[in-house]
């Protein structure tokens, strides 16, 4: 221990205790000793000096620590060691674990080593066995590419000829090189299939070999069996000739077949009675379905040249009938339409020849077709396209052919599809003759038709009533519509008649026939009822007399069926005779009830001295009378009529209009069911009592 006192001023050493900083007046150095090794020094400084006791005790605290701070150094030491022991282990333990990989490396390469060694071994082997596969399969290709050549040598004479004896002379001269055969046959089935028949020999004299039955002998067995058969007995096949200059020869019998259907035998003779071979078994398998297919191939074309004959034949037939006939022809090939052929006829109408006509495609050139009204005529609208690609058969066509002259004819033409057997459309056929004289005929019929209808609707205009009485207590609408213009003008009317104190005659009437002869009836009715009416008003006496006029006067094939009736508009009666006319139909608009007047005689201008019974209808307020003849029931719509019960629930639909508004409603009711017209005439005539209608309908 070393201890410094009375430190000079300028000594750098400061101590700071509890009340501030000041200089010390000792300061003791104490070594850290342990072992004769020094571990550190302890500096101490004090405000006062150290006495013996403290320095005793500094120095026994200088051991002390100079003891554990050797211990701390000893356990520092100690721990290091043991982390650089136990990295060392670590170290050694990868160390071991890299080396066992290498190891287990090294054994597993070993391994693999004597695997690939023993896979070596293997492929040897089959490299050994594939040498000899090789050699074995070039020996089988060899052969195969001899059967090949076989093969190819007998096809190459199954396609050289379509012609039969030829191609079966070819294919057994093949044959028989190819097996060594000494000689050969080739027999074919007859049309009753009951024998084969020699077609073709190799080596042999054909005049020699008779045919032969297939129920017997090897024939029978080669088709029974439908396979090869050999034998050694050739006289069966050959006769003599067997054994005069084949006396040691074998006989292989193949039948010609494909699949299930025979053509014939091959026999083929081998020398010194062997045996074929395998080889030459299947070879001949070969011939067999190949010398059949050829067959069938010469066969149809043998057939096909007979077809083209018959149908050569039948063309110059067909020609020959369709140029003989009293209209003109023509026939079309579908699916082009391109002209087959056409009479003299339809050559001279159309202005044309054969030779043009037939490489047209479009009818429309070829024949120079118009249509009716000038304007060219449309190639698919015609109708030999319309038979040949829609399969439609067209009656009545018209087209106008314009010649190269500028003369024009109108055609009247139908045509039809030609079908074959199985359905399918093949063609067409037209046939047309020239109308043109009677179309000329038809115009003028047309104009005198056309006269005639403008006199009888001139005439039928005069039926009608020119001017509506006015009714106080009543509305009154009638309506007349012809039937479309392609109709004649039929013999329906209606009548208002006017008479004394307050009442009104009410006519409809249908007379029978149609045009400028019915017109005149219906003028004769009208005007003999007015006269009658105008003698004595009662509906009974009028009719009857009205009855026994035309009876006696008119033709009986005319008749006419009518109401007339009396309305007493002050009492609100009805008297009335129906003959034989539609039921007019009394409709109450506050109860929606209707009552129909029956019938009470027949019609007029039938049965002489015919009994009209007259009837009395009392009429209620809201009673409205509805006249109309059979053009408002008959009308129909799918076969079904408008009649009673269409009428009925029209007028419960608009029983609140007026007069001629509800008339009006009916008539197009009636026009949509039928389907937008009229075939037949509509009159109707409505009287209905002004008390119930709307006010702000009622016109006057």
């Amino acid at each position: 221990m070393i201890v410094l006192r009375d430190l000079p001023e300028d000594t750098r050493i400061t101590i700071y205790p509890g009340f501030g900083e000041a200089m010390p007046k000792s300061v003791v150095y104490l070594p850290l000793i342990l072992r004769g090794k020094t571990l550190g020094i302890i500096m101490l400084a004090s405000l006062f000096n150290y006495d013996s006791y403290l320095a005793q005790t500094l120095e026994a605290f200088a051991v002390s620590v100079s003891i554990a701070l050797g211990n701390a150094i000893s356990h520092t030491e100690v721990r290091e060691l043991a982390q650089e022991l136990e990295a060392k282990n670590q170290r050694l333990d990868a160390q071991n674990e890299e080396l066992q990989a290498q190891n287990e490396e090294i054994c597993a390469q070993a391994e693999e080593i004597q695997a690939q060694n023993e896979e070596l071994q293997v492929q040897n082997l089959e490299l050994a066995q594939k040498s000899e596969d090789i050699e074995r399969h070039a020996l089988e290709l060899e052969e195969k590419t001899q059967d090949l050549m076989a093969l190819q040598s007998i096809i190459t004479v199954a396609l050289s000829s379509i012609k039969l004896d030829d191609l079966l002379r070819g294919m057994l001269e093949t044959v028989t090189e190819l097996t060594g055969a000494e000689f050969g046959l080739i027999a074919l089935l007859n049309d009753s299939r009951d024998q084969v028949v020699p077609a073709a020999t190799h080596n042999l004299y054909t005049a020699e070999i008779r045919p032969l039955p297939i129920t017997q002998g090897l024939a029978e067995e080669v088709i029974s069996g439908g396979a090869i058969v050999y034998s050694r007995d050739c006289i069966s096949v050959l006769g003599e000739q067997a054994e005069r200059y084949h006396p040691n020869c074998a006989l292989a019998g193949i039948p010609i077949k494909v699949g299930n259907r025979f053509y014939g035998v091959a026999f083929l003779g081998f020398p010194d009675s062997r045996e074929v071979t395998k080889k030459e078994y299947n070879l001949l398998n070969i011939f067999s379905s190949r010398c059949a297919i050829a067959v069938d191939r010469a066969q149809a074309y043998q057939q096909m040249e007979q077809a083209e004959k018959r149908a050569l034949a039948d063309h110059e037939r067909l020609q020959a009938i369709i140029d003989n006939l009293p209209q003109a022809v023509i026939i079309a090939n579908g699916p082009d339409g391109r002209v087959y052929t056409a009479n003299k006829i339809a050559l001279q109408l159309c202005g044309v020849d054969l030779i043009p006509a037939a490489v047209f495609k479009n009818h429309t050139n070829a024949f120079n077709l118009c249509k009716t009204n000038g304007e060219p005529a449309g190639w698919k609208d015609l109708p030999l396209y319309r038979s040949y690609h829609h399969g439609e058969t067209r009656v009545g066509d018209e087209l106008l052919v314009i010649h190269p002259d500028g003369r024009q004819i109108t055609i009247l033409i139908n045509s039809v599809p030609l079908r074959d057997s199985d359905g399918a459309i093949t063609g067409s056929i037209a046939v047309f003759q020239d109308i043109t004289a009677i179309k000329a005929q038809q115009k003028l019929l047309v104009e005198g038709y056309e006269q005639q209808r403008n006199i009888a609707e001139t005439l039928q205009k005069t039926f009608l009533p020119n001017i509506r009485p006015i009714l106080p207590n009543y509305d009154i609408a009638d309506i007349y519509v012809p039937a479309h213009i392609h109709e004649q003008v039929g013999g329906d009317l209606y009548d208002i008649i006017t008479l004394d104190e307050g009442r009104i005659g009410l006519v409809i009437a249908d007379v029978s026939g149609k045009g400028v002869e019915a017109a005149v009836h219906t003028a004769m009715a009208k005007y003999m009822l007015r006269a009658f009416a105008h003698e004595n008003p009662n509906p009974g006496s009028v009719i009857k007399r009205l009855n026994d006029a035309m009876v006696r006067y008119i033709s009986g094939e005319i008749f006419v069926t009518l109401f007339y009736g009396i309305l007493d508009t002050k009492k609100r009666e009805l008297r009335y005779v129906n003959a034989g006319h539609e039921l007019p139909l009394i409709y109450n608009t506050l109860s929606n009830s209707s009552t129909l007047l029956k019938t009470t005689g027949p019609a007029t201008g039938i049965l002489a001295d015919a009994l009209y019974r007259e009837e009395f209808f009392q009429l209620k307020d809201q009673d409205a009378i509805l006249l109309y003849t059979d053009g408002i029931t008959e009308s129909r719509k799918d076969g079904a009529y408008f009649g009673i019960d269409g009428l009925s629930k029209t007028i419960a639909d608009i029983k609140d209009l007026n007069a001629t508004d509800m008339a009006e409603t009916i008539l197009n009711k009636v026009k949509d069911y039928s389907g937008g017209t009229f075939h037949d005439d509509v009159a109707l005539l409505l009287i209905k009592p002004v008390t119930g209608i709307k006010k702000d309908l009622i016109t006057g």
